[in-house]
């Protein structure tokens, strides 16, 4: 009778040990994956605050005023001194190469903060097209996904070499 209660004893233990066990590897999974989402977060950051301060990148708006874009027809494109930004009319909710317009031209102004402690960007350029000055402001956050709240536009920032826009031809 005693062995029998000094086995369920050690049986109890043992189960509380190994579920002991097994709560502390779950614990160190969920902060190594806590920390490798931080280290990739810190690295998209720092890849998309490059690509800003060399002025060779792509926002490809997969959103328009809230619906959704076309991300190769509606950019805003910054390659070097020269911007382009490429969307569709406000009037027009179609996506269809007829309702879009192309505004290109040389950029006399470029502000860009990234902030590293809250590994946000924020960008204002001026740049001058056949139809005038425009000013662009870009929020982007650390994963890559900007904003220009005047155009409507929300989409990810893409390396010039690596986007899909199409620029139409400008009539």
């Amino acid at each position: 009778m005693k062995t029998i209660t000094l086995y369920i004893i050690l049986f109890g233990i043992t189960i509380g040990f190994a579920n002991a066990q097994d709560i502390n590897a779950r614990k160190q999974k969920k902060e190594a994956k806590k920390l490798e989402a931080l280290r990739i977060e810190d690295s998209t950051y720092k890849a998309v605050c490059a690509l800003l301060k060399d002025k060779h990148f792509v926002l490809e708006a997969d959103m328009v005023r809230g619906k959704v874009s076309r991300g190769n027809l509606n950019f805003i494109m910054v390659n070097s001194d020269t911007a382009v930004v490429q969307g569709r009319s406000a009037s027009s909710y179609e996506c269809d190469e007829r309702y879009h317009s192309t505004f290109e031209g040389p950029i006399t102004k470029y502000d860009l903060v990234c902030n590293d402690k809250k590994k946000s960007m924020y960008l204002h350029f001026v740049f001058k097209s056949i139809w005038g000055w425009s000013d662009i402001f870009i929020t982007v956050s650390s994963n890559g996904y900007a904003e220009s709240t005047e155009l409507g536009f929300s989409g990810k920032i893409v390396p010039i070499d690596k986007s899909t826009a199409y620029e139409m031809p400008v009539y």
